[in-house]
């Protein structure tokens, strides 16, 4: 019976091993663009009003606001993902 439960961890671990690989690339590109985010800001603000620098920086700030999202979603995935249902996550925080 040991053995059958150490093939069962070994199966969510490896699992597990996987969807991180997925989340860790998601983090990268949002880290990319939360980089962009605040670098756009920063040029966004000098820039003049309705200029082809500032469309550019619009566009960009626009384009990479997802990053700060991301971030969000894989902070709830790996949080959550300890836990089977909501009471077990009340109870332990």
């Amino acid at each position: 019976m040991s053995t059958i439960l150490r093939a069962e961890q070994s199966r969510a671990e490896q699992s597990r091993a996987e969807s991180i690989v997925w989340i860790e690339l998601l983090r990268i590109v949002a880290i990319f663009a939360v980089i962009v985010l605040h670098v756009a800001t920063k040029g966004w603000k000098n820039a003049n009003l309705y200029s082809s620098q500032w469309i550019i920086y619009e566009t960009a700030h626009t384009i990479s606001r997802f990053g700060v999202c991301c971030f969000v979603m894989i902070i709830g995935s790996l949080f959550l993902s300890k836990y089977r249902n909501i009471g077990e996550l009340y109870r332990k925080n």
